[in-house]
């Protein structure tokens, strides 16, 4: 696989493996498997990094579905949340299958082996120590998966450190392809209030 393959694509690939590949629509497009089902448990990626004080998230239709917005579909539970004059714009919503399948990916490349109980210090720690981090919640449980340079300014062990550098890659792919307003707007379906509320250490 070449570099100018993009990472997105990877990971639809994946995910087709795990859900028989209907639930990725392509940046800007809608899903085709919208429905009016019970949404999956409230799930949630969280990336910071302290170097630049920079957080980005991804969270699923479940938590919007938990969190009480307003709709019967997806599509309009994300335009509740999008019309919030409160919505953080730094966290994207995506569907639950999509959601699940980047967990899966991320936990496979050594969240499960490497990551600690609790959410991530906020980004707006100073520590040189600190580099970048990967959250996970789900259901309202955190864990974390830290890339700091130790004590002694040593990185973090060869395993550990591709697999963080390549769930990363991905993560920050996913997020930056998804389309926050590709599923409604204001003029589309109206307003809703609400807002998403603070799991995971937020």
């Amino acid at each position: 696989m070449t570099r100018f393959i993009s990472l997105f694509s990877v990971l639809c690939f994946l995910l087709a493996l795990l859900v028989g590949g209907t639930a990725c629509a392509g940046p800007g497009q809608r899903s085709k498997t919208s429905s009016t089902a019970v949404p999956d448990a409230p799930k949630m990626i969280l990336f910071r990094d302290y170097r630049s004080h920079l957080r980005l998230g991804l969270a699923n239709d479940g938590m919007l579905f938990a969190q009480g917005y307003e709709g019967d579909t997806p599509e309009l539970r994300r335009a509740s949340y999008y019309s919030s004059r409160n919505t953080d714009l730094s966290i994207k919503i995506t569907s639950d299958a999509l959601l699940a399948g980047l967990i899966e990916y991320i936990e496979g490349q050594g969240f499960k082996e490497y990551a600690h109980d609790g959410p991530a210090p906020p980004e707006s720690v100073t520590d040189s120590r600190l580099t970048t981090s990967i959250e996970i919640s789900i259901d309202g449980h955190s864990r974390t998966w830290m890339f700091d340079v130790g004590w002694l300014g040593m990185n973090p062990p060869p395993k550990e450190m591709k697999g963080y550098i390549q769930a990363r890659a991905v993560f920050l792919e996913a997020q930056k392809e998804i389309d926050q307003y590709a599923t409604g707007s204001l003029d589309d379906w109206g307003s809703a209030g609400g807002t998403l509320k603070k799991t995971g250490g937020r």
